[in-house]
């Protein structure tokens, strides 16, 4: 049996979570990992990434990220 949308329509519930945003458990100088830098031999061998995105469109100021560790991530 098919519904009739335009006489009827489904009762719409919106998810909630009681949860602080990633972002709001932020602490500075915190991190999940530590990425280090490639060795010379490595970047001689691919070259940096950041040579491949055009000028135009790289980042003139980096990303804010949440400091945070990973054992709140999960």
């Amino acid at each position: 049996m098919k519904r009739d949308y335009s006489k009827h329509l489904r009762r719409f519930h919106e998810a909630k979570w009681d949860e602080e945003l990633i972002f709001d458990l932020s602490v500075p100088g915190q991190r999940g990992v530590n990425v280090t830098k490639p060795s010379p031999q490595i970047t001689e061998e691919v070259g940096d990434g950041a040579d491949d995105i055009p000028p135009c469109m790289r980042r003139k100021t980096p990303p804010f990220r949440p400091g945070s560790t990973a054992t709140i991530c999960v």
